[in-house]
């Protein structure tokens, strides 16, 4: 209002409201609030939208599917971390011959330099802490400390079977290494994998004291020790310098260490499309009914990765959400075809908003955090593509 009159829209609806017989004002009145609700929400939505998502490019790398430069890589053993100067970022990647660091030039991954490995048996994971300080694993349970030229440190031996992959790397601070460890027999009954369950899950190494087990962290959900769900392995991600937070696939909370206090606790980072998974017949594992296992994962919201933002101070978590198996031309969806989302959270897994990505556009094995926003891999259309491509976001 100003000086004691109405805006133009308030005052050609009173305009209206007189002189017409009592229906068509009652009807113009409906319309004109139903019109001031949908422009609320239209409004608030394209806002949300535009706070969802600052902004938008695109980083390349050049990768052929199998060769990075003449290199043969294993896609699956790729990570990004900060050099000593923080602004700037590389991707690595474990190749039979060594690991190869590129750096990132403007919009593109360039190949900085190769640190040679053969002479460790079966490289099966590593962990770079920096350009002149990294630990890699092999097959024998054994974890090297190497210089930037590929030359041993020290080492040392773990008398565990050592997990590793995407799930679960070998990943570490400047003062411990973690690492997933397995039992020794085989899980090829439901009750010795509900067992499993009641262990810690992975072990913790004094980089100070190499070699020696400080401690033993990581427990499963209370739902996990009497019901099979598909998960063996949680995600996790190292909060700060004294949280670790573990995502399993079919549990809305997370369990989180605090390696200060020792003690564990389980807050909700819920996406809100989830719906509680149903229980996986464990004997479909045992005579290997993939279809089953496939379809089990198709269908069902799972938890996916979970990852700190040191840069934002901020925590993504992944869900995907389920979809019919079955489509009505006779095909089958694939978990690639799933739509997703990303939660985001404050340090203290406050939610602050939940992000939605249509299926079928991204590799979500390969996300990674860097001072320029999330990198998200695109997901290859075939094997003859010569550069992978990362949507960066920024929230």
């Amino acid at each position: 209002m100003v000086n004691g009159k109405g805006n133009s829209a308030s005052r050609l609806f009173n305009s209206l409201r007189t002189g017409f017989s009592p229906q068509f004002r009652l009807f113009v009145t409906i319309w004109y609030k139903i019109a001031i609700v949908f422009f609320f929400f239209s409004f608030s939505a394209c806002e949300r939208q535009n706070n969802a998502i600052e902004s938008y490019e695109k980083f390349k790398i050049g990768v052929d599917s199998l060769l990075i430069n003449g290199h043969k890589i294993d896609r699956n053993t790729s990570s990004v971390f900060s050099g000593s100067n923080i602004s700037k970022n590389y991707i690595s990647y474990l190749a039979p011959d060594g690991i190869i660091i590129y750096s990132l030039v403007g919009n593109r991954y360039i190949e900085h330099k190769v640190i040679p490995i053969k002479q460790y048996d079966n490289v099966l994971s590593y962990y770079i802490l920096s350009l002149d300080s990294i630990y890699v694993l092999n097959s024998g349970n054994e974890i090297n400390l190497l210089n930037g030229e590929g030359k041993l440190i020290k080492t040392t031996s773990v008398n565990k079977w050592i997990l590793s992959g995407m799930e679960c790397p070998l990943i570490g601070d400047s003062h411990h290494l973690y690492m997933y460890y397995f039992p020794m027999n085989r899980l090829n009954t439901l009750a010795k994998t509900l067992a499993y369950f009641k262990r810690h899950l992975e072990l913790v190494i004094d980089k100070a004291d190499f070699g020696k087990i400080d401690d033993s962290i990581g427990i499963c959900p209370e739902k996990y020790l009497t019901k099979y769900y598909y998960d063996n392995v949680p995600w996790r991600a190292e909060i700060s310098d004294f949280k670790m937070a573990y995502s399993f696939a079919g549990q809305n909370e997370l369990i989180v260490y605090n390696f200060k206090t020792r003690t564990y606790s389980t807050p909700s980072m819920q996406s809100k499309s989830f719906r509680e998974n149903n229980e996986f017949d464990f004997s479909k594992t045992t005579n290997q009914d993939y279809q089953y296992v496939t379809k089990y994962l198709v269908e069902n919201d799972r938890y996916g990765s979970i990852i700190y933002d040191k840069y934002r101070n901020k925590v993504y978590r992944v869900c995907t959400h389920g979809v019919t198996f079955e489509k009505k031309d006779s095909t089958v969806n694939t978990i690639k075809d799933k739509e997703w989302s990303l939660i985001v959270s404050n340090p203290d897994f406050k939610i602050e908003k939940e992000l939605v990505f249509p299926g079928g556009l991204y590799d979500l094995n390969h996300i990674y955090v860097t001072n320029q926003g999330v990198l998200v891999k695109k997901q290859n259309i075939g094997y003859n593509d010569k550069v992978w491509v990362y949507d960066v976001f920024k929230f």
